[in-house]
This record gives C-alpha cells, structure tokens and sequence, in this order.
C-alpha cells in the first residue's frame, strides 16, 4: 500500500507540473483523480519567484507524500534581456522617471556590472553573470502581494534597502529560439487565412497604411490572424491602435511605426472600459500619472521575428506617456523601443530603451496568446529540493 500510495503521489506531481508549463492553473485542492486513477491531494505555496507543490496520497492505513520546490519562469509574464547592460545605457531612460514593472531578467557579460536607477516595481528581478550597483534614487517597490521585493543574482547586488530579498540565481534562463518546424506553422498558419505575404523591391511589407492588403480604418488596425511576412514588417505610421487577435510573423524584422494599444483604450486612457484596465498594476504607478491598458482575447497583438524590432515612432520623452505598445514581442535579436512597452518583452539581444519610459508585464497574458504563440512565451520549472514524506 505504501509503494502504491507513493507512485500515485509521484504521478500526481508529475501531472500537475506538466499542465502547469502548458499554461493550466495549479492551486491547492482536496480529492482530485488522475486521468490513469488515483486520488490525491495537492498543496501549492508561492513566495516571489519560488513554488512548492506536494503532492498526498493514501492506500489502506499507508500515506505518501512528495513535495518539490520549482523555481518558475514564466515569459508570457516577463521582460527578457539577453544583453541586460544595454538596457541602462541610455541616460533619459536610466533616471527615477522610468520604470520597471513585473518580472525582469537580465543576462549579462560574466562578471560585469550594470548601473540603474529606474524604479523596479513588484519584480521579482533576475541577474545572470553580472552584478547589479544601483544608483543614487533608485527603489525597489514591493506591492502589498509580496512582503519583499525578490532579487536573484548570481553576484551579489550592492542593495542594502530593507524591503530587498536577494537569493541567489540556481537556475539561469533561456528562452526558446524559433526553430524551422516553429517558422513553418507559422507560415502555415497564414497562408491557411490568406495572410502570407512576400516583401517588395525595397525589402519590406507595410501593414495598416491606405495601399496595404491589410489597412487600418480609421488609424485603427482590425481584425485577426497570423500575418506571415518573407522579409520586413513595417507598422505603417498612421496605425494608432488595433481590434483584434494578432499574430505578426517576420522573417527579417520588424519596424514599428504606428502605435499599437487596443483601440477602446486609445479612444480615452482616461477613463477605459471595463476589462482594458490594470487594477493591480495602477495604484502603485498612479503617483506617476501612468495608465496601464492591458491586452486580452480580442484585443491583443504578437510581433514574432528571428531578426530585430525597431519602433520609431515619435516619442514624447517621459513617463507619462500613453502605452505605445501593449501584448506579446520576441524578438531573435535586439528589441529598441522609445515609448512605454506593456507585456511579455523578449529580447535575445538587448533591450534599449532609449527615452524615460515605463516597462511593464502584464499578470495571465497567456491566455491572450494564440497557441502557436505560447511555444515561445514558455512557463518552466526548475526543480530544487525534493522530499518523500509520510503525511
């Protein structure tokens, strides 16, 4: 009974987890069954970036246990930087006017340092290889979910606020690369809606201006799909917001032009309507004036390349600027931005800002994400200690 009682408790672990990096919500619960059979009991306990999941089951007057400790990453939930120094070269955005809000992994050249001095907001904060030195005026704002704000380094920060929890960095994070078999659903996808395009002489394919096949209404860019590109994408500068399910796939970059926020936000920041809006994330950037649209089912917009993501359009210079982009970027190479990005933000080569900005991600965005999507904004779970218990 006792080994028949562990196999169900391990089996149910294994279970869990495996859902849980597919997307599926794990909590706690009493009587569940797996799929094979088999009762168990699940226990789940979170603290910042670290999860606890024990798993119980009972055969006869025998009961097992087994509890393992994960550290997760989520990147449909993060902001990635595989060049983490860029981030805090430019000096307008490397002032306490900019911030960053949610999770944040930098991956640094081993041994390096990077000076900072946005605010960083809930966090948790990742530092791979490098050693963070803050500079004068910076804060690390924990909200009232977390009692502490978290920080993993592989070098110990030179953070000496009271609020700071610094651990240190087990497991270091890299996110899925595009590979052919993901390229080729793409381009499957698109060309099974009629959305696979080639670029012109010049090398590029406008999306949203007059003479596009796909044109905004209004500055509005509507509608739904995979877009695949062969070659570069161009959000053409007349695109204000977007109404719709979006998946842009270029195979040579893409360059941002336009503003790219749900329309019913961009009709009036001020008073947005009922699901467009972060009531977790706003009170706590309110002092600074920031709106915080946030992207969902039928308002939301991917930007996939193996290249780079270039936005130029015009920038305002500080942080009270409206959301100029607002749902999913991965980019293979480097991502450089002027205005306020909200989401998950993956760079495999640097992230450069290069204005006072907010960064923000956005809590349960994956459900927001096509499915081709989710393969590369993975959750995984690195697995700590591991114990075998009798209750």
């Amino acid at each position: 009974d006792a080994s028949k009682a562990y196999q169900i408790a391990s089996s149910a672990l294994e279970y869990e987890v495996s859902r849980y990096e597919r997307g599926n919500a794990i909590a706690s619960a009493t009587g569940k069954t797996l799929p094979s059979g088999g009762k168990y009991d699940i226990t789940v306990a979170a603290d910042g970036s670290n999860l606890t999941v024990k798993c119980l089951a009972k055969i006869g007057s025998e009961t097992e246990a087994v509890s393992v400790s994960y550290t997760v990453f989520d990147l449909s939930e993060t902001i990635y930087s595989g060049a983490g120094g860029n981030m805090f070269a430019a000096a307008a955005f490397n002032s306490p006017q900019s911030m960053v809000i949610g999770a944040l992994y930098l991956k640094l050249s081993y041994g390096s340092s990077v000076n900072s001095s946005p605010q960083f907001i809930d966090g948790p904060l990742y530092v791979e290889n490098g050693r963070l030195t803050p500079k004068g005026g910076v804060r690390f704002v924990n909200t009232t979910d977390f009692d502490a704000y978290h920080i993993y380094a592989d070098l110990q920060p030179s953070v000496t606020a009271a609020n700071v929890v610094v651990d240190s960095l087990d497991q270091h994070l890299t996110p899925p690369s595009i590979s052919d078999e993901f390229q080729n659903a793409m381009l499957a996808a698109a060309k099974a809606e009629n959305h696979y395009y080639i670029a012109d002489s010049s090398g590029t394919f406008n999306i949203g201006g007059p003479s596009s096949p796909i044109p905004s209404s209004g500055g509005i860019l509507t509608g739904s799909g995979t877009i695949y590109v062969d070659g570069t994408a161009v959000i053409d500068s007349s695109v204000n917001s977007y109404h719709g399910n979006w998946t842009i796939y270029a195979t040579n970059g893409i360059i941002a032009h336009g503003c790219l926020v749900p329309s019913d936000y961009a009709t009036d920041p001020s008073y947005p309507p009922e699901g467009s809006y972060d009531n977790y994330y706003s009170p706590v950037a309110s002092y600074n004036g920031v709106e915080l649209p946030q992207a969902r089912p039928d308002y939301c917009i991917t930007l996939i390349t193996p290249g780079r993501i270039n936005s130029t359009w015009t920038a305002k210079g500080n942080s009270s600027t409206p959301f100029a982009f607002c749902g999913a970027m991965y980019a293979g190479e480097s991502i450089i931005f002027q205005e306020s990005l909200r989401g998950s933000i993956i760079a495999s080569g640097s992230l450069t800002p290069d204005k006072k900005t907010v960064i923000a991600t956005q809590r349960d965005l994956r459900g927001s994400l096509s499915a081709l999507s989710q393969q590369l904004f993975t959750r995984t779970m690195a697995k700590g200690s591991w114990v075998r218990t009798k209750n």
